[in-house]
């Protein structure tokens, strides 16, 4: 329907219909098999891919015994996802000597909350706290994923972020305030296997990498500068050092 405007055109007018939304909506779909043409192509998800050459991976047999001064001396960001649901207790860490391939840089450290105080008196006379990052932890259908704990429920994991203090420490490229404090990601078990337990966030990588940015991979040291303890299986990132306990 038109109607004249005010300069002598024609408006048109659409009439709108009310629509109950408590009313049942029928829809129609043709005999199975559906035909192709209801179908929409979906894409592959991207995966990233990196020279073999521009990281390092390792598998032991025992974390805890390896020789990790082999490895080189001048890390600046040390990884470690100490296998807590396993019944690992945090006296177990001072094994690893991880000063011993830092002398300037941060370690990243997943910790179960009731072992933070034993984790902070470990380190307390080689590193200095300075950050923590937070993975809220979530079932498939976004609801919280809650383990047992002594007073309140843990649906949450930490990450404590670490900075080594040392007569031999020198500056390093930082880049602050780039990444968020707090992560929230759907739980997985490491390597499909519920006995690994969770596998991390991928995100804690790409934190680590956009803090660290001079750790990146050298050609002319032939390696990067980023270590992980207690990787995944097949693990392999640009830069990094991966040792994987089997």
């Amino acid at each position: 329907m038109g109607v004249p405007g005010s300069f002598g055109n024609i408006i048109a007018l659409k009439k709108r219909r009310k629509i109950d939304p408590n009313q049942l909506v029928y829809c129609r779909f043709p005999m199975s098999p559906l035909p192709l043409s209801w179908a929409l192509p979906i894409e592959t998800t991207a995966t990233e891919t990196y020279d073999h050459s521009e990281y390092i991976y390792k598998e032991v047999k025992d974390v805890t015994k390896f020789n990790f001064p082999s490895l080189g001396k001048d890390f600046e960001g040390v990884y470690v996802d100490p296998p807590w649901h396993s019944g690992f207790k945090p006296a177990s860490l001072k094994k690893l000597k991880i000063e011993n391939v830092v002398t300037s840089g941060l370690l990243f450290i997943w910790v179960e909350k009731e072992y933070i105080p034993d984790i902070l008196e470990i380190y307390k006379d080689k590193f200095v706290y300075v950050e923590n990052i937070t993975w809220v932890t979530l079932t498939v259908g976004n609801r919280a994923y809650v383990e047992k704990s002594t007073y309140l429920g843990k649906a949450k994991k930490i990450v404590l972020v670490l900075r080594r203090t040392s007569k031999q420490s020198k500056a390093f490229q930082l880049k602050h305030q780039r990444n968020p404090d707090t992560v929230f990601d759907t739980c997985r078990w490491k390597d499909g296997r519920k006995e690994r337990g969770l596998e991390k966030p991928k995100a804690l990588y790409e934190t680590i990498e956009t803090m660290l940015p001079g750790a990146a991979y050298d050609k002319e040291r032939g390696r990067g500068r980023l270590l992980e303890i207690w990787g995944n299986i097949g693990t392999g990132r640009s830069g990094w050092t991966h040792i994987v306990e089997l």
